[in-house]
């Protein structure tokens, strides 16, 4: 079972063991339709419905994912401002897994390579965000999130790709950027299915963002 989603690239990892704690206080956050154990590949085709996300045990990690997170929701199209309030609300969720479950790092790469964005969270704070958005039409300057200070992964990253503060030449980070920087922080997303123990199907309707807070 693979649930690295087809390349979905939007995913949380949490540093806790308790996978049916996490799937409780998702009942918090939204309404929760149904909850059934992951029993085959064709399960996760269901995830690329709005309502469902993969809540996973990794062996020492619980993986969150899905485009059931509280990203790209409402109908909004591929825009900094999109971006921007949807990587707040997913944060935002992440801050309050954090709370509760531990250290809580959230990663995203688009498909097309119009976005890109990793965060950490603890202890219910924001401790680093980036984000980069990149439509070939905004200056640089006007197109980045950028909160707390880069960790040595990004310093390294940055070697390899243009990131904001740390770099001034290169191109935007892109998919094996964001797995590098992943790696560094909590765990190569390659490596979920060989560490997969179990997991949940969630559907569920999303709150309003900042409900449970």
């Amino acid at each position: 079972m693979n649930v690295s989603m087809y390349r979905n690239m939007i995913w949380l990892v949490v540093e806790s063991t308790d996978l049916d704690g996490i799937v409780d206080h998702l009942k918090e956050e939204a309404d929760i339709t149904s909850i059934s154990d992951m029993e085959s590949e064709d399960d996760l085709r269901l995830i690329w419905k709005t309502s469902h996300l993969v809540v996973a045990d990794l062996g020492g990690l619980t993986y969150v994912g899905g485009w059931g997170l509280p990203f790209r929701q409402y109908g909004l199209r591929d825009t900094m401002e999109m971006l921007e309030e949807c990587l707040s609300n997913l944060a935002g969720f992440a801050a309050r897994l954090s709370q509760k479950f531990g250290k809580t790092y959230g990663f995203g790469d688009h498909q097309g390579g119009i976005y890109n964005f990793w965060f950490i969270t603890e202890d219910g704070q924001i401790t680093r965000k980036y984000a980069v958005y990149h439509d070939d039409i905004r200056e640089y300057e006007q197109c980045h999130i950028s909160a707390g200070e880069p960790t040595e992964a990004e310093v390294q990253a940055a070697n390899r790709c243009l990131i904001h503060g740390l770099s001034t030449q290169g191109w935007y980070p892109d998919e094996a950027n964001v797995r590098e920087i992943a790696t560094s922080w909590v765990l190569d997303p390659q490596q979920f299915s060989q560490r997969l123990v179990r997991a949940k199907l969630i559907e569920w309707s999303l709150k309003k963002p900042g409900a449970g807070v």
